[in-house]
């Protein structure tokens, strides 16, 4: 009796496992990537779609970055398919996907809310090219892309059973070529550069070991590159540094939180410096002095 019961949930399992992916095989969607993902049928695309930005959260890195973020990319960046009402529409979707789970420390959610803002990314770039977004639109995906910035707490790197986690990375992706877009204001360029020091700042953040500075630094390269670049408020955050190090080194213990803050903003604006040294124009130069000022006062 005890047999046939567990034969009869060994198959009730597998059946619920075929009905929770009722779309395209791995190997049906890798052979789509060998060939560059061909545009499909306009009939067929939305419902393409939709499995696609259904894997942005499996933990196999197979589903969610060679399939999910490849496809995506083809259809809404490199050779896209996806009209400007059809990139609007995902462009909401993705932001919705950034409050999944939101807070969490553990599990597998952060992925999916990681690797959309990653496509938000690209969308943002694929904006920046041709506009699709409203004026509206793309203040409400900055406004999203803060408050995922800010609330997201799960900020682990790579590991060997999923692979990259990387939200982090990802934001800063995304802030990069939101802060390249003409229709930033400079409300919203204070306010980005306002949020990456507080995270790089925030206990939740720890160091940051997994390359993420260098991301980090090529966001503010374009906060730095832009004709309206806000130096005053960029030296605000340069020129604090020197009496947050007197500070936290005239303490004792050492305050382990306050060093992990530190050590962020150095590692960050020593990336800068590095990006810096190689671009030309008035603000570059302004910055570079900045942050050396920062750093080395």
């Amino acid at each position: 009796m005890m047999r046939a019961l567990l034969l009869v949930c060994l198959s009730l399992g597998a059946c619920a496992c075929a009905s929770a992916r009722s779309g395209h095989s791995l190997a049906w969607w890798e052979a789509q990537r060998e060939q560059k993902f061909p545009a499909p049928a306009a009939s067929e695309l939305p419902a393409l779609v939709d499995e696609l930005v259904a894997e942005l959260g499996n933990p196999d890195p197979a589903w969610r970055e060679h399939v999910a973020i490849d496809g995506l990319t083809a259809w809404a960046y490199r050779a896209p398919v996806l009209d400007a009402a059809a990139r609007g529409a995902l462009v909401a979707r993705l932001c919705a996907n950034l409050r999944h789970g939101i807070g969490e420390v553990d599990g597998d959610r952060v992925l999916e809310r990681s690797f959309s803002a990653l496509l938000l990314s690209t969308l943002a770039a694929a904006d920046n090219q041709q506009a699709f977004l409203s004026a509206t639109e793309h203040d409400a995906l900055c406004a999203a892309a803060l408050a995922y910035l800010r609330d997201e707490h799960d900020v682990r790197g790579y590991d060997e059973r999923v692979g990259w986690r990387h939200s982090v990375a990802h934001t800063a992706d995304l802030l990069k070529f939101l802060a390249r877009s003409p229709q930033l204001s400079l409300d919203e360029q204070r306010a980005f550069v306002d949020a990456l020091r507080a995270k790089l700042r925030a206990p939740s953040t720890g160091v940051l070991a997994w390359g993420e500075p260098e991301r980090i630094a090529k966001a503010l390269l374009s906060i730095v590159r832009r004709a309206d670049f806000d130096r005053a408020a960029f030296d605000a955050w340069t020129s604090s540094l020197p009496s947050e190090a007197q500070a936290l080194w005239e303490r004792e213990p050492l305050d382990v939180r306050g060093f992990r803050a530190l050590q962020n903003q150095r590692d960050v604006l020593t990336a800068l410096a590095s990006l810096l040294a190689g671009v030309e124009g008035e603000n570059a130069r302004a910055a570079l002095e900045s942050v050396v000022r920062g750093l080395w006062s």
